[in-house]
């Protein structure tokens, strides 16, 4: 049995202007991220509504995240759906194709297979079609995925810009009180 390394990290955020001292075992750049992220959420929220307190902003911010991890919950969920229902649907395939070689293998139930045989072909071009509606709408929501990761790359660089900006900002502050 192999024992895992528990090395804590203290890593201190910053959210909305207060520091948080975090201990985690996690990677403190990945934190870091994560409360940068949610310190711009919450200052969206504040920007909508300035007279908004810092609370309420928090939970407005949580419930957005929530309803938007619900909404990736339910598209994977689905995506799970589909790929059960591909993988019955291959394995019904590959049943009906062992099913079919089979009945070619035995000559003299051939006549009498015969019948069966149309029958399994339709049953095939039905799954076959199918296998390719599901097809399409698996490409279908890999190309939405990856619509959403541009857009997720688009406002993490816009985060980074906005944080180049109050750098900035501040330096200016700095230089003009100095």
């Amino acid at each position: 049995m192999e024992e895992k390394s528990t090395s804590k990290n203290r890593v201190v955020v910053n959210i909305l202007g207060s520091n948080y001292t975090i201990i985690t075992d996690n990677d403190e750049e990945q934190l870091k991220k994560v409360s940068g992220f949610v310190d711009e959420l919450i200052r969206q929220v504040k920007k909508n509504n300035p007279y908004m307190n810092p609370y309420t902003a928090a939970v407005l911010s949580s419930l957005n995240l929530c309803e938007e991890l619900f909404e990736l919950k339910d598209e994977v969920e689905d995506l799970r759906k589909d790929k059960e229902e591909y993988e019955i649907l291959t394995d019904y395939k590959e049943k009906l194709m062992s099913a079919l070689e089979e009945a070619e293998a035995n000559e003299a139930k051939r006549l009498s297979m015969q019948y069966k045989y149309e029958k399994l072909e339709i049953e095939n071009e039905e799954l076959k079609d199918l296998l390719e509606e599901y097809k399409e709408k698996f490409t279908s929501m890999r190309s939405e995925i990856e619509l959403n990761r541009r857009s997720i790359s688009e406002l993490q660089n816009k985060l980074l810009e906005n944080q180049i900006e109050l750098v900035k900002a501040r330096k200016n502050i700095l230089d003009y009180t100095s």
